[in-house]
Formats: structure tokens, sequence, C-alpha cells
């Protein structure tokens, strides 16, 4: 059965795929196993960098808002100085996420090829999700069991997490900063409800990134 898997059964699946030397392909196995492997481990490491650096930014912003307004004073407004600290946090924050998903959407693009790999060179494990889930690389028979978002309580969110509520902590921290700051601008708008409107933007702006 393997071997009749091998020769033709997995062709029906991949029509446009074909190897001509078994000896390649499972060189090629070989390989995309070890980039997923290599992928899995940056993105698990750098996840514990965000996690780091992410506190450290959102701690230095909060903290320099007033050295930097006293610093500045007489030669530009002090809401100014807050929406630049803003714009900071901003930047980190979608540059971070946007590496997540570049790194997550490797990974998938890496387990895929392993599994395309596996099925063409005839193996397969069943479908007793018991042992091996076919929903994951290590069981699966379909590439497309992989998806691209697991979902958001899975360690590919982590990284959404941890960036997402430090950054929108410091964005509701600053935003307040900026209403102290121009208290004759909030006469008629709610300062509380500028401020939540502008955090919860913020925070659901992040979840798009992914």
């Amino acid at each position: 059965m393997i071997e009749e898997d091998y020769k033709k059964g997995w062709r029906q699946h991949f029509p446009t795929y074909h190897f001509d030397d078994r000896d390649i392909a499972l060189e090629e196995y070989r390989v995309a196993a070890k980039n997923l492997e290599s992928e899995e481990r940056v993105f698990l490491n750098a996840s514990n960098v965000s996690l780091v650096s992410t506190a450290a930014l959102g701690s230095l912003l909060v903290g320099s808002s007033d050295r930097l307004a006293s610093v500045f004073e007489g030669v530009m407004p002090a809401y100014i100085i807050s929406i630049v600290l803003i714009s900071i946090i901003f930047g980190f924050a979608f540059v971070t996420l946007k590496y997540f998903v570049d790194r997550q959407r490797s990974i998938v693009f890496s387990g895929r090829k392993v599994i395309i790999l596996r099925r063409m060179l005839g193996l397969s494990y069943g479908r007793v999700q018991l042992l091996l889930p076919n929903w994951r690389v290590e069981g699966a028979d379909q590439p497309l069991a992989v998806r691209l978002f697991p979902g958001w309580f899975t360690y590919v969110a982590y990284p959404f997490w941890i960036v997402s509520i430090i950054s929108t902590s410091v964005v509701l921290f600053l935003s307040a900063y900026i209403v102290k700051q121009n208290p004759g601008f909030f006469e008629k708008i709610s300062p509380v409800l500028f401020i939540a409107c502008f955090t919860m933007v913020w925070f659901f702006f992040n979840s798009f990134c992914l």
C-alpha cells in the first residue's frame, strides 16, 4: 500500500508535483524539516525578545514624557512630544507584528512542504487522530490542514497579545497626558471617551495585522 501510494497515490492530490529521483526528494525532505525546525526556534526566541523589548520601550516612553516636555519647553508644545512618542510606539508595534506575521507564514509554508514531500515519498500516518492529529504537521496528510492562523489562544498569537497589551497601555497613558496638556481642547469632547476610543481603535488595528 505504501509502495502504491509512493508510485501514484499522491498524484491525485498534487497533480502538478513530480520528482524523478527518490533520493533527491528524500534530501529535500530533510532540508525542509530542518528549515521548519529553525523557523519555529526563531519564532519562539523572537517572542521572548519582544516581551522584554516592548516592556522596556513602553516604560521608557511613559517615563520620559515629562522629562522631554521640560527639555523642549518653549521650543514646541508639550503635546507634540506626546504625539511623537505615540508615533514611536505605533511604528514599533506595527513593525514587530508584521515581522511575526511573516515568520508565521514561513513556518506554515515550511510545514506544508514537509507534508507534501512526506506524502510524495509514500508515508501516511492514517486517520487515528488520538496518536497524531491530522491538523498538525506531525500527522497531517493534507497541507491545507495546517492553517495560516490556528487561533487566538495558541502560541502563534502570543506575540500579538504581548505587543498589543503593552503598546495599548502606553497609548492609554500618553493620550491621557495629551488631554492633561490641552484641557481647553477637550471642553466639547469627553476626555474619557477620547482616551477610550483612541486606545480601542489602536488595539483593534493591531488585530488586523494578523
